[in-house]
């Protein structure tokens, strides 16, 4: 019973028949060939494959099996911060997240960081923002004892790399060295004391990055990467491995730039380009890079590693002032201005040692009293993100550090978006806050001629007539505004004294106004709902009762879900189920009815082909209400039928000649 019980434990494929006993054979095959490759390594000298094995070790591949990637995860076979659990089914080990993704990031978090990126993308890459986490190689949460000890002493971070780019990090500092015969990601010197011979493999780094930029979600994001090197002479090699795992996001094509011809092109036209990575590298080891330029930094193709990328430590910024050393912060210096410079803020002393809880305590201590000390406290995040540094570097990052750099919505804003709440005003405390329309306030208006010239209207009024009023106070030369950065964002706070004012941002589909006044975007959806009823707006699918109705059961299909597609520089919608893709439509003459006193006018979908009686307006009229208007009858949509009627399922819709009454109301939601 014992030899057949070990036999069980050892040789599971003894069991096993056909296709399963296939799959166990395939196992053993991959290991016996992983430990012959390791053992051919370790036995000949050679050196360790610099891409590791790509098939293996990562999230939601199998888990690495005898061979080198399997020794060095410290026989678990599973990269940092993720976990090996068997299948039986596939008869091995596949690598499943344990503290990868680890971090609690508010679902707001996520939102409005990139809400606030959105904002940035038509300007030049250097005038976005890219929040920077230094020394990524050895995050806490990813990494045990034993790892620490065998891998590097000093962390910087306590998240993975895929959680400071979930919570809304753009930049990643790694240092990479040559130890132990492969490049490695460690905190080292030029001797490579700190790193250790299991440090991560920069392989496997670089793998995590590629497995988070190709997720649906991060299709539109940019990622600077700033390497710092001590590889020896090995750097054409490490460079192989970049393009390896990152080839598809760039070109490895050197090309050196003098500072002075040299421009960004907007976000935008890297994202449509392919081009997502932006990679600066430091090589401060032997080795000739080849196409260098004096500051030490490499040029790719159209994204680029600055000619011109000044960098200081917090320490040396002036809160207040955004003044480094005594020169000016972004946007006042020259060479800034230009659009050929990245200015970088780094935070670099508030590493922990990681071997126990002793060390870590002495270290802290020592911190406490040493003078130099370069940590940055909330108060100043805040204000370098006002002062618009390109890129703010820090240690120790968390979904809370995050929070001092969000300039624009205020914490769990826009609150009732869509559902009464559609227009924004700036707060007393510099952050923006969903308002309803049709209360009063004062306006921002912009110079069209001068980004940073805004004015405060004295007059006050509702959100949709600032416009009109900032011409008015000012000269056609200015235009109703809202700030696209945070510096402006802080310039417009200080102007209002104190005051809330109107920003001209709304909720899509209502009063749309594009982010980018460049932008293509006409198309939002909304799930529309009469006031007398609460019921949804449904295509029905059937010609027996009409072609639309509303029902209250069953909601959320797409049946119930209305395109609002906005006309290029006009006001009038065609408003188009995504379900069928018809269009709302006004029957229109000759088929006005009479209703008692009154005419009336069907309504109905149909194919998309009739711009006349399928154009609308949208109006507001305050408390989340809205009016759905016939452009050429001029008439409002309404519940069908007596009052006694106007809640029952199946009912149809008409128009009737507009009034400021309940039945010709009704809620707009995003679905």
């Amino acid at each position: 019973m014992r030899i057949l019980i070990l036999g069980l434990v050892i040789y599971p494929t003894l069991i096993f028949a056909g296709s399963s006993n296939n799959r166990f054979q395939s196992f053993w095959q991959d290991f016996w060939t992983g430990l012959k490759n390791t053992i051919s390594i370790i036995k000949d000298g050679n050196d360790i494959p610099s891409i590791g094995n790509p098939d293996c070790g990562q999230e939601g591949q199998p888990a690495c099996i005898g061979d080198i990637e399997y020794w060095e995860t410290g026989w678990k076979g599973c990269d940092y911060g993720l976990k090996k659990v068997w299948n039986w089914k596939n008869g091995r080990s596949y690598c499943y997240n344990d503290t990868r993704r680890s971090a609690e990031i508010p679902n707001w978090l996520i939102k409005t960081t990139k809400f606030q990126r959105e904002l940035l993308k038509h300007r030049p890459l250097s005038r976005n923002i890219f929040l920077g986490a230094h020394n990524t190689q050895a995050p806490s949460k990813t990494t045990s004892f034993v790892k620490s000890g065998f891998g590097t002493l000093v962390i910087n971070q306590i998240y993975s790399i895929t959680d400071l780019l979930n919570m809304g990090v753009r930049s990643l500092s790694v240092d990479v060295h040559y130890v132990n015969r492969t490049f490695r990601v460690c905190h080292g010197n030029e001797d490579h004391w700190g790193c250790g011979i299991r440090s991560r493999f920069f392989a496997s780094w670089l793998e995590e990055l590629k497995i988070w930029l190709e997720k649906p979600e991060n299709k539109d994001e940019i990622v600077h990467i700033h390497l710092e090197t001590l590889v020896d002479n090995k750097l054409a090699e490490m460079f192989k491995t970049i393009k390896y795992f990152l080839g598809s996001y760039l070109d490895f094509i050197p090309e050196d730039m003098s500072r002075n011809s040299f421009n960004y092109d907007d976000a935008k036209t890297y994202i449509s380009n392919g081009e997502r990575i932006i990679l600066q590298v430091e090589n401060q080891g032997s080795g000739n890079i080849g196409s260098f330029n004096d500051q030490g930094l490499r040029v790719y193709k159209n994204y680029v590693a600055s000619p011109v990328y000044p960098g200081h430590l917090i320490k040396q910024f002036r809160p207040g002032s955004c003044e480094i050393n005594h020169q000016g912060g972004f946007p006042d210096l020259p060479n800034v201005k230009s659009s050929r410079t990245l200015l970088w803020l780094s935070e670099q002393d508030s590493a922990i040692i990681s071997m126990d809880n002793i060390i870590n305590k002495i270290y802290e201590r020592f911190k406490k009293n040493d003078s130099s000390d370069n940590k940055i406290s909330f108060s100043e995040l805040r204000q370098a993100t006002n002062c618009y540094f390109t890129l703010i570097s820090l240690d120790k990052i968390t979904p809370s550090k995050i929070f001092p750099t969000i300039w624009s919505w205020d914490l769990g804003e826009p609150i009732e978006w869509g559902l009464g709440r559609n227009c924004t005003v700036l707060k007393e405390n510099g952050r923006w806050k969903s308002e309803d329309c049709a209360q009063k306030h004062k306006f921002v208006c912009i110079n069209q001629f001068d980004n940073y010239d805004f004015q405060i209207t004295p007059t006050s009024d509702i959100w949709e007539n600032g416009q009109n009023i900032c011409k008015s106070s000012f000269g056609d030369s200015y235009s109703f505004a809202m700030p696209l950065d945070p510096f402006q964002n802080d310039k417009i706070q200080k102007l209002s004294d104190q005051q809330v004012v109107w920003l001209n941002y709304a909720s899509p589909g209502i009063y749309p106004k594009d982010i980018d006044d460049s932008s293509s975007n006409n198309e939002w959806e909304y799930t529309v709902r009469p006031v007398v009823s609460g019921k949804y707006m449904t295509e029905m699918h059937d010609n027996s009762v009409r072609q639309f109705g509303y029902i209250d059961n069953d909601q959320g299909r797409d049946n119930q879900i209305w395109k609002f597609i906005k006309e290029k520089d006009s006001e009038l919608f065609t408003i188009v189920n995504k379900s069928t893709q018809k269009c709302l439509h006004a029957e229109g003459p000759p088929s006005i009815g009479n209703l008692g006193d009154v005419n009336y006018d069907e309504v109905l979908t149909s194919d998309c082909t009739d711009w006349t009686y399928q154009r609308w307006h949208i109006r507001y009229r305050g408390d989340g209400n809205y009016q759905i208007i016939s452009d050429p009858l001029n008439m409002c949509l309404e519940v069908g039928g007596e009052d006694a009627f106007k809640s029952k399922d199946l009912t149809p819709f008409m128009l009737l000649p507009c009034e400021d009454v309940e039945d010709h109301y009704f809620k707009m939601e995003a679905p």
